[in-house]
């Protein structure tokens, strides 16, 4: 087990929101193809503009237009595909067309997981989907599976705060000792913590063995399953308030939703980087 240069992160999340328009003032249009320059069918593109966030699918075609609302340029478009390597392209200006993208194939990663469940507030099958949710722009834009290949029950005594149920959590699972062939533990408590609704450990290289703890009273599962896994691909907290890009590290302010499931263009690189560190 190689724990390397981490910190206890602990995730708690500001409810605020985030405005989407879904009419668009201008459009970037462009193609999506394959390395052998065919269309490429159900490609995803993303535009990101300072205070914005937005996104297109391309037609059965392979062609795309994507509408950033933006006052001036966007920061970037970047293209993505289950099975095929990402591709972003930046400083591309409002209506601008003939942005096009050639994205080429790569294997998936698949990461392992054991559920230990505190059923009080999930059945099975919900926090699954939780996970199921989590996984979509991981697996989208970075071809990263998530699959839960053990589940168990536990009834945790009462803990205060998320470390102290961090620590509890992996004493009763003997994690990683004992992991059922999992990679990640994944541990729902069904109480509140007085210093956030998840936590982790952060890693900064692979061989790691990863717990992720969630409390009953998160805003939004899903959001936050993917904020604890960011964690554990190296991501930390992201306080840029100023303008930001809103995306699921950002850790201030009104961009900081409940709702936003998005990885910035750092965060995308650094989880395409460790991509197979699991």
């Amino acid at each position: 087990m190689n724990y390397k240069n981490y910190a206890l992160v602990m995730f708690a999340v500001l409810i605020s929101s985030v405005s989407f328009s879904s009419a668009f003032a201008t459009h970037i249009s462009g193609t999506v193809e394959n390395d052998f320059n065919q269309p490429l069918d159900g490609a995803f593109v993303t535009s990101e503009c300072i205070g914005n966030y937005n996104t297109a699918t391309t037609d059965s075609n392979g062609d795309y237009s994507v509408g950033p609302n933006c006052s001036g340029s966007v920061n970037s478009v970047q293209a993505n595909q289950y099975f095929f390597d990402r591709e972003r392209q930046t400083s591309v200006a409002n209506s601008a067309t003939g942005i096009d993208f050639d994205l080429s194939t790569i294997t998936s990663e698949t990461v392992d997981i054991w559920v230990m469940n505190d059923e009080g507030k999930f059945t099975q099958s919900a926090i699954e989907n939780h996970i199921a949710a989590a996984e979509e722009k991981f697996k989208l834009e970075h071809s990263i599976n998530f699959d839960v290949v053990y589940y168990s029950s536990w009834n945790p005594s009462d803990e205060t705060t998320c470390g102290d149920a961090y620590t509890t959590a992996r004493s009763t699972a003997n994690w990683p000792t004992t992991n059922h062939g999992a990679e990640v533990l994944i541990a729902t408590y069904d109480d509140s913590f007085t210093d956030g609704y998840a936590c982790t450990v952060r890693y900064t290289s692979s061989g790691n063995d990863p717990s992720i703890i969630l409390a009953n009273d998160s805003g939004n599962y899903p959001r936050t399953i993917m904020h604890e896994f960011g964690h554990s691909y190296s991501l930390t907290h992201d306080y840029g308030c100023t303008n930001p890009i809103p995306h699921v590290m950002l850790a201030c302010g009104q961009a900081h939703s409940d709702y936003v499931m998005n990885f910035n263009n750092t965060s995308d690189d650094d989880v395409h980087t460790n991509r197979s560190w699991y």
